[in-house]
């Protein structure tokens, strides 16, 4: 080989490498990770409507005060609930609508459901402590103070939720806590048999379990599939239990008597607990899963 095709052969192979070499591989690029909604949950939506729907029926009680002077007592039943019941329908079904519309944030709907259910709690319970009476009337419960009170606690449930930026697990704990402070307070005024103070002991059962349920959730810190459950077993085991009592006298009676009253209060409070403890052990599933695993 002559020096001339050596030098061509050499330069050929210079050539080659530096080809080679500048065919390196592209450096991976990171798959980003995935976008975290902040829209409200499906089981969320849900409860929002059900809250809209007892908004909706809450508002029609007080048109029907405001415009026609009627109340729950109205003698002619089957049309003083024509309003309630159509905003009771109109009126999720606008809100969700104008929700898809507009996406609320995830929380914010059931922090104005538990703002609403708290203050409707507190009017009532003040509203018959004022009054003097034993135990709420219809005039008392359909009021303008419950009213008020149900529209203030909804505001201010909205406002505290965006400032603190509640998930909806929170709402639904601190709820909890206060329906069954309110439940537990009116049990422990039959018990006492405290007469005209029912509302005064509602009251103060409400804060007390209330605050109690805020400390708790500051102190314990409770993972949000156990306050999901919790307050989830207690409300639907409450409602179910207590309701179920208060249909059965309302039924029997045709009114829900003094006696009605507190059998309704005790089975409601003991379904409250009762969904409580069952649901709560549920939520620390994974983590004893997973604590299990370790050991192993």
């Amino acid at each position: 080989m002559t020096l001339r095709a050596r030098w061509s052969v050499g330069a050929a192979a210079l050539a080659l490498g530096a080809s080679a070499g500048a065919q390196t591989l592209p450096a991976p690029t990171p798959h980003p990770a995935p976008a975290v909604s902040t829209r409200m949950a499906r089981d969320e939506r849900v409860l929002f409507g059900l809250l809209t729907a007892t908004y909706g029926l809450r508002l029609g009680t007080a048109f029907n005060l405001g415009a026609f002077g009627r109340t729950i007592n109205d003698p002619n039943p089957e049309t003083y609930w024509i309003l309630p019941g159509a905003l009771a329908v109109a009126l999720p079904v606008g809100a969700l609508l104008l929700e898809r519309r507009f996406p609320m944030r995830r929380g914010r709907g059931l922090s104005a459901g538990a703002g609403g259910l708290m203050g409707y709690l507190a009017a009532t319970s003040i509203a018959t402590w004022v009054r003097g009476e034993d135990f709420p009337v219809g005039t008392t419960l359909s009021g303008w103070a419950t009213f008020i009170g149900t529209t203030s606690g909804v505001a201010l449930g909205l406002l505290v939720g965006h400032l603190t930026d509640a998930p909806p697990a929170d709402a639904l704990f601190v709820a909890t806590g206060g329906v069954g402070g309110a439940l537990l307070g009116g049990l422990l005024c039959g018990a006492a048999r405290c007469g005209v103070g029912f509302g005064a002991w509602a009251l103060a059962g409400e804060l007390g379990l209330f605050t109690t349920a805020l400390v708790v959730r500051g102190a314990v810190r409770p993972s949000v599939r156990t306050m999901r459950l919790v307050g989830a077993g207690a409300v639907g085991l409450g409602v179910l239990m207590g309701g179920g009592v208060m249909l059965a006298h309302a039924v029997r009676d045709g009114e829900i008597n003094a006696e009605g009253a507190q059998r309704t209060a005790a089975f409601g409070l003991g379904g409250l607990l009762l969904g409580a403890v069952t649901f709560s052990p549920s939520g620390a599933t994974p983590r004893r899963l997973r604590w299990c695993r370790r050991r192993r």
